[in-house]
């Protein structure tokens, strides 16, 4: 016989408990569901206030100025080797204008060329030394020592060979006068004045010569002075040369003069004695005593 199992009713749930359970159940996860809804909403609406009041740190002008300065600093790193940082110490110590011309000749001299045929930059000394010409040096010393009275071929010194750059005008503004820009500049060179020092600048067009000094201080005040091409011609040539011309040139109350100038321009150029020639083997005497014509062949 089957045996019937008689639970407590207590125990077991009626329907309408178990219905009332769960709409309190389901009333409670909506609750808290609503809440956590409105909270998020609500924090999310705080970032999006604080982010359109809040500027931005981005910056694409900034961006495009960061960019180019790396541009360039990885362009000289790959052309050029790593920078002197005594060189660039001694070039910071130097006043402003020195520094500027310093820079200005150094790009003009050697000028930077990606161009894998362009030549390497000379170094200074390696072109400024004695050199030697070695067409007749087959003689050993002890031969050319014991006979040196019997000697006539004798080695040879060439002078050194001077490195002149091309140079190019510079753009000079604020000068007493206008100078024009599209001139040949034929001598550039700093001179001391007492105790203040300038770069002098000799420049040429077909009718006019400039002459530029920069002070080479804080101010770098500039001044200049005009001369006709024919006077100037005359100046360098009675003066033996460009250098020498250059070497007249002096200050008087801030202003450009050049020393004995009437004296230079009416100078004539008287020629030079006989003893200034080195090559003496032929040289035609005329004796006028005789009326004959003859060579003192030394």
């Amino acid at each position: 016989m089957k045996e019937i199992l008689i639970r407590d009713p207590k125990l077991v749930p009626s329907p309408k408990n178990m219905v009332e359970n769960l709409s309190q159940k389901k009333s409670l996860n909506c609750d808290f569901r609503k809440k956590e809804l409105e909270r998020i909403t609500l924090e999310n609406y705080q970032i999006l206030q604080r982010l359109r009041t809040k500027k931005s740190n981005y910056s694409n002008q900034k961006w495009e100025v960061d960019h180019k300065r790396k541009l360039l600093m990885k362009q000289r790193i790959s052309n050029f080797k790593g920078k002197n940082i005594e060189a660039s110490a001694s070039v910071k110590r130097l006043p402003q204008g020195h520094r500027k011309y310093k820079i200005f000749i150094n790009n003009k001299m050697f000028p930077r060329s990606r161009n894998l045929n362009s030549l390497p930059r000379i170094e200074e000394g390696k072109y400024k030394f004695q050199s030697h010409d070695t067409r007749f040096g087959n003689h050993s010393r002890e031969n050319m020592s014991s006979h040196q009275s019997q000697q006539t071929l004798q080695t040879q010194y060439v002078s050194p060979i001077d490195f002149q750059a091309k140079l190019s005008p510079m753009k000079i503004t604020g000068a007493n006068i206008n100078v024009e820009n599209k001139r040949k500049i034929i001598y550039r060179k700093i001179h001391k004045y007492q105790i203040k020092t300038y770069l002098i600048e000799i420049g040429k067009t077909k009718t006019k010569y400039f002459i530029v000094a920069i002070e080479l201080s804080k101010r770098q005040k500039i001044q200049a002075k005009e001369i006709h091409a024919k006077q100037a011609k005359k100046l360098i040539k009675n003066c033996g040369g460009i250098d020498h011309f250059a070497n007249n040139i002096d200050f008087k109350f801030g202003k450009i003069v050049i020393k004995n100038m009437d004296k230079l321009l009416i100078q004539t150029l008287q020629p030079l004695p006989f003893d200034n020639f080195s090559d003496k083997r032929r040289v035609v005497i005329k004796s006028y005593e005789e009326g004959k014509v003859h060579y003192n062949c030394q």
